[in-house]
Formats: C-alpha cells, sequence, structure tokens
C-alpha cells in the first residue's frame, strides 16, 4: 500500500480493511504532536529497511540502530525514527526494540506507559506494544511495537502504522486491533495481540 498526500492511507483502508466510520474532520482535534507523528509514519507506508525514508538514509533509532543493519527485527527502529523525526518527541532513552520503548514509558512516568485494557483505547502517536503470548492467557512479552494512526470510536478499531509489517518485503505496513476485545490483531499470518501503550513525551 503505497503513502500519499493527506489522509490517502485512512481512504486506502477504509477500502481495504472495511473500516467505517472515518471522518478526516476529526484530525483537527489532534495536537500538533499527534498530527507529525501520525502524517509522517504514513507517508513511509511501503519502505522496506534499506529503501531510503521519506527523509533520506535508512530508519535509525537515538541509538544508532538501522533498519538495514536489522532487516527481518526493524520494528523498533522505524517507531523510534517517527518519533524522533516527528520534531515534538522528547526522545531520550528511547532505544531500537520493542523492550526499549516499553521501558521509555517506565521512565516518563504510569501516564505514559499503560497496560491495554478492554474499551480503553490508545492515543494517535501512542506506541502500542504487542504481544507474541496473548496476556490473557500467558503473561505477555514486548514483541512487535508501530505508531497509532487512527482511533475509530464506532468500530473500536485502532489503526497502527509499523516497520518490518508489510507483506513480502517486511515493509512498514498496517496492522489493526479492536480496542473493546483485545483480541488478536489482523494480518493473523503473525499473532499479535496489544498488550500496552506508550505516549510519548512531546513539546
Amino acid at each position: 500500500m503505497r503513502a500519499v498526500k493527506g489522509l490517502g492511507l485512512l481512504a486506502a483502508l477504509t477500502i481495504a480493511l472495511g473500516l467505517v466510520g472515518a471522518q478526516p474532520g476529526r484530525a483537527a482535534a489532534y495536537t500538533t504532536p499527534q498530527v507529525a507523528i501520525r502524517n509522517l509514519a504514513n507517508a513511509n507506508v511501503g519502505r522496506g529497511p534499506c529503501t531510503p525514508t521519506s527523509q533520506g538514509g535508512y530508519f535509525t533509532a537515538p541509538d544508532g540502530a538501522t533498519s538495514c543493519a536489522y532487516p527481518t527485527f526493524w520494528c523498533g527502529e522505524f517507531t523510534a525514527w517517527v518519533w524522533d523525526k516527528s520534531g515534538h518527541v522528547y526522545i531520550t532513552s528511547v532505544g531500537h526494540t520493542p523492550t526499549s520503548i516499553e521501558h521509555y514509558g517506565e521512565i516518563n512516568g504510569n501516564t505514559s506507559r499503560r497496560q491495554a485494557k478492554k474499551n480503553v483505547p490508545p492515543l494517535v502517536g501512542d506506541a502500542v506494544i504487542f504481544s507474541s503470548n496473548d496476556p490473557s492467557i500467558n503473561k505477555g512479552s514486548a514483541t512487535h511495537v508501530g505508531i497509532v494512526y487512527y482511533v475509530d470510536p464506532s468500530s473500536h478499531i485502532v489503526t497502527v502504522i509499523a516497520g518490518n509489517e508489510g507483506k513480502g518485503n517486511g515493509s512498514v505496513g498496517v496492522r489493526t486491533f479492536d480496542y473493546s476485545t483485545l483480541a488478536k490483531s489482523s494480518p493473523t499470518t503473525q499473532d499479535y495481540w496489544a498488550y500496552e501503550y506508550v505516549t510519548p513525551r512531546t513539546h
């Protein structure tokens, strides 16, 4: 899925994933940092780990790890890069793994890191940490991470843009989950459950 200007991804998702209730007018309620984060994530949909980003170079986390150095496990590099390059996030202590982003939430307090709970949505711009174990059965573990692009309160569907998500080349792609049930997310080619939400400290 190729990213386009404005809300092109949202329009494409509405068709491809059958999302309903998506109203671009709601974007006006987003904060400036949220708009910057979601737009930057969208601008890189379809780009692979060794493909130049929308700003040139590879997806590089603040700790120096690059997507091309870890072409099969680089969701953390993408998330950290988006936060960093948005120009609105206090990025100190963010590494390149889902665990490091979870740790960033711990450092910045309970309002930053929140356990995913049924009927409690994340915020646009949040990092959603996914577990490869169903947290309702086994203890969750930070396995995958992506950026919240859109939250639809009418359908309870959260749209997440993540690195190492797209089919084939492991490009930047889209994953969705229902925050009212926290069932296994989609696509189901890899079993992931939304586990935690981390809100970045912004300025």
